[in-house]
């Protein structure tokens, strides 16, 4: 929660409709990273623990997990693997691993450490929910019991699309995430450079770039061009969906990435590095995400929906709205809800059972 990201917004999407059907929520977080600025509602009961403080914090979290029937832990800090099960399962309590965030990184250590004592202290949890088919497959490799396919979904309220820039001339594509290596800000910079050099004197195409991170300083001279809008965060991004045509994802690790189907929803083509989410994704819709694997073919794709929005416009509305239509069916929220109280009661009742 205090690092932000994909797993603080589907906590702030998920917790109020969980309310509504009928549970009483308490989020326990750690002091653990930045502060980030969560809203709460006013229903959901939050602890905050400090970090590293072995004692202070068992007795926090003995307290809660007494009064509660089911833990859904977020698999994330090592610290935490060790202490969390350890309480939870000395009261009997049943819990559930949840896997929101890359299991392996690009980091020897953590690797390290994944293979010889992670995946040990949490196969001895009740349950595990995972959001893409590698992960699945992965901790059934691990002969962990009881998992629970179950991919994030998108509020098709907020996020829809606007009629309005069919009728622009303005050919908008955008980015929106944090500027880091695991993101891929690096090759968005190097597609985009490409793209706006081939079309150099074409004034209708404009870049939206929205968010922040270490890696920021690589836009450079990228920024200097007046096609090139930027925004800086922004925490409620509906309106930049509405306005652009296409959505670039390069992320090297992605276990799922909100911002596909917010684009989706939202009338956009999305074009995405082949990683776990946008693969789980697209194998549901069938034709989108568009993948793409390196800045070639990005600038390739990006090419051809650029000529269907000159020259076939129709063609590329009815194909967003076909889209549209199946993220509805297949990964609204109220579907990833109502999937995620049934693995609730699941475990809770103790029935081995999957989705």
């Amino acid at each position: 929660m205090s690092y932000g990201g994909g797993t603080q917004q589907w906590i702030q999407r998920v917790t109020p409709l969980l309310i509504k059907e009928g549970y009483e929520i308490i989020i326990v977080d750690s002091t653990c990273g930045k502060a980030s600025d969560f809203e709460f509602n006013h229903e959901i009961s939050y602890i905050t623990l400090p970090y590293l403080r072995y004692l202070a914090e068992q007795k926090k979290i003995l307290s809660v997990i007494r009064n509660t029937d089911v833990v859904y832990y977020s698999v994330g800090l090592a610290y935490y693997d060790f202490l969390i099960p350890k309480i939870a399962l000395s009261y009997k309590k049943p819990i559930i691993g949840g896997w929101h965030a890359p299991i392996y990184f690009d980091n020897f250590l953590h690797n390290l450490y994944v293979n010889t004592f992670k995946k040990r202290l949490l196969r001895r949890l009740t349950a595990h929910h995972v959001i893409n088919k590698y992960d699945k497959n992965l901790l059934k490799s691990w002969e962990f019991k009881n998992i629970f396919l179950i991919p994030h979904g998108v509020d098709t309220n907020k996020f829809k699309p606007s009629k309005e820039k069919w009728y622009s001339e303005k050919f908008r594509i955008l980015f929106l995430g944090r500027f880091t290596y695991e993101k891929g800000v690096d090759l968005f910079i190097e597609i985009i450079r490409k793209f706006l050099s081939f079309y150099k004197n074409d004034q209708n195409i404009e870049v939206l770039i929205a968010g922040q991170g270490p890696l920021k300083y690589l836009f450079g001279d990228i920024l200097k061009d007046r096609r090139v809008k930027f925004f800086g965060f922004i925490n409620n991004p509906e309106n930049l969906y509405q306005k652009t045509h296409v959505f670039l994802l390069t992320s090297r690790q992605e276990s799922f990435g909100l911002t596909n189907l917010e684009a989706l929803a939202s009338g956009n083509i999305v074009i995405a590095t082949p990683t776990a989410g946008p693969i789980t994704i697209q194998e549901r819709l069938g034709e989108e995400p568009i993948l793409a694997s390196n800045s070639i073919e990005f600038l390739a794709k990006l090419k051809e929906i650029y000529y269907l929005f000159r020259n076939d416009r129709k063609k590329l509305i009815n194909l967003c709205t076909k889209i549209r239509r199946k993220v509805s069916r297949y990964f609204s929220l109220d579907v990833h809800v109502n999937n995620f109280c049934k693995m609730l009661e699941k475990v809770m009742n103790n029935e081995n059972c999957e989705i």
